[in-house]
């Protein structure tokens, strides 16, 4: 069922969500750039995600606005990624309209900036009050889902949270709000994965890279696509370094 405020899909009983999925992988970055097959296969799983949300922005016009380890799912019959808990955007837009009174930082954790400054203002409000701050600025929810694909995309690679331990949820929160990325240093052998997440978690919303944009970075080119776009670099290169002679590369 679909409506404007969310979307109800029925997933089979067998699924196992992503939290578990890359538990049992083991997924840690040490070591994890020798292993071509296991990363090849986690950009194939992101690269699903990030169609299935694009096609929720693009042809639904909805935010799924609840991405996270725990409502990411892998089919093992298929083996491929499907998203759920949908009404976790009714969770999200319950909280935005009782003004985020109650604070919980185990759901706050898995969101971005924005939604962490909104949640501190309201909290300055009097307890039970019903006004609104006329300060409040209208929340980009694309943006908001650009943010968690993020922090799905670190938590695929790592297996951890990328604003700090998933077990200290007030910890997370701050870092979130003052952009301190606890646990870059596991994406150091990373380097296309890092400039992609980079560009999600972006602090600024405005500055975030758009869902429908991620599928065209670099990280999902094909050898076609990275070969072409690396010929003239070489060709510049090799006439740097060779003005006026032909060479074989």
């Amino acid at each position: 069922r679909r409506t404007v405020a969310t979307t109800v899909v029925a997933l089979p009983a067998d699924l196992r969500c992503l939290d578990v999925v890359v538990k049992g992988l083991g997924s840690s970055s040490a070591g994890l750039q020798y292993h071509w097959g296991t990363t090849s296969l986690l950009a194939k799983w992101f690269q699903q995600i990030t169609s299935d949300v694009a096609n929720l922005h693009s042809t639904l016009r909805i935010s799924h606005l609840s991405l996270g380890p725990c409502s990411v799912f892998l089919d093992p019959g298929t083996n491929e990624m499907q998203m759920g808990d949908f009404l976790g955007k009714v969770q999200f837009q319950r909280n935005a309209q009782s003004g985020f009174s109650t604070k919980d930082d185990e759901w706050a954790m898995w969101y971005p900036a924005e939604v962490q400054k909104r949640i501190a203002q309201e909290g300055n409000l009097v307890p039970g009050s019903s006004k609104k701050r006329e300060d409040a600025e209208i929340m980009d929810e694309y943006a908001v889902d650009a943010w968690q694909l993020g922090v799905l995309a670190f938590f695929l690679l790592t297996g951890e949270h990328p604003f700090g331990a998933s077990n200290q949820p007030t910890v997370v929160c701050g870092n979130i709000t003052t952009h301190r990325v606890a646990h870059w240093n596991l994406l150091e052998d990373f380097p296309l994965w890092a400039d992609l997440i980079g560009r999600l978690l972006s602090h600024d919303p405005a500055d975030r890279l758009k869902v429908s944009e991620v599928l065209k970075h670099p990280l999902f080119w094909s050898f076609e696509e990275g070969s072409t776009f690396a010929k003239p670099l070489l060709e510049q290169s090799r006439e740097s370094l060779y003005p006026g002679r032909r060479c074989a590369w």
